[in-house]
């Protein structure tokens, strides 16, 4: 099991994003996280600042990120300093649009995948990414789902959607939601993941640490060492960019991230459980994931939800 390590993100929470908030306003990059620094692609025992840019390349002396970047208070005091590290993304962030694990087609043929699937009462759900079950170009219009039988090999009908988490221009996105109501008379597999044979059995945070992660979609994929992202990011969904926040990176380490996992459920292993802790939304491919912790979204959604 890995050892969770207390980092200059939980001492200075406010300081570290003042600071990142520095660094992303530079020209060329993209975004910042606070994680581990690797050193020919091994994890080292330092924490840095992670400067996420579109490319590595001469830049003049005023726009160079250094080495150290000092950290201060409200009142503008040094009060720490932290090491950074630059890394070039490789490609363009982007949604990964197109029980647990299932494929699911929007009404607009968007390919997306089951996060999680549930039952309160007598009403079963399923969440999936907004942006997968609505056109954001089109003012989150949706319409039917539909999920993949294996056995009639068809799109057969799955349920409406009731609920989404705004994905507007102009305004931050700090969720990418959508909840169905299921009305398939094959049911779901309440809180199952599709070639898992453990059920989901706790829902818990993400948080900072190098131990193995994985999520199930249209095969298995593991990652690693979540992170989280400092400032906001910008991702064009159906050609309207929208700009999210409160987002997590993890690192693949087996399989690549690519369009057609959205909505995929980033899970770890703790003590013999199987511990839900984000939903991922997109990334950069093939290397990245990005991920909006789970916890939060469960536990602001159940209690208001009909069953």
């Amino acid at each position: 099991m890995a050892v969770r390590r207390a980092t200059p993100y939980a001492r200075h929470r406010s300081a570290v994003r003042r600071a990142a908030r520095v660094i992303v306003a530079q020209p060329g990059v993209n975004h910042v996280t606070l994680g581990v620094k690797y050193v020919n692609g091994l994890p080292t025992d330092d924490f840095a600042l992670k400067v996420f840019v579109e490319e590595k390349r001469d830049v003049p002396s005023d726009e160079m990120i250094p080495s150290l970047i000092e950290m201060r208070n409200r009142r503008g005091d040094i009060i720490d300093v932290i090491k950074t590290d630059v890394i070039e993304m490789g490609g363009k962030p982007a949604p990964f649009s197109t029980c647990s694990g299932n494929r699911i087609l929007a009404f607009d043929n968007d390919v997306g995948i089951v996060t999680f699937a549930f039952q309160k009462g007598a009403n079963q759900y399923l969440l999936t990414n907004a942006h997968v079950a609505a056109d954001v170009s089109q003012n989150e219009l949706s319409g039917p789902m539909r999920r993949w039988d294996e056995a009639s090999q068809q799109w057969v009908k799955l349920g409406n959607v009731i609920r989404l988490s705004p994905l507007n221009s102009g305004k931050v996105a700090r969720a990418d939601l959508a909840v169905i109501l299921v009305d398939d008379p094959a049911g779901i597999g309440d809180a199952e993941i599709l070639g898992i044979a453990n059920k989901v059995d706790r829902i818990d945070i993400l948080r900072s640490d190098s131990g193995p992660h994985w999520f199930v979609a249209n095969g298995a994929f593991a990652c690693a060492s979540p992170e989280p992202i400092l400032t906001q990011v910008n991702v064009v969904v159906d050609g309207v960019t929208i700009a999210y926040d409160g987002v997590w990176q993890a690192l693949m380490t087996q399989g690549q991230s690519h369009p057609g996992i959205s909505g995929a459920l980033l899970c770890r292993y703790s003590g013999g459980h199987t511990v839900a802790c984000g939903q991922i939304f997109g990334g950069i491919a093939p290397n990245y994931i990005w991920a909006f912790p789970f916890k939060p979204i469960i536990d602001t959604l159940w209690p208001t939800l009909p069953g």
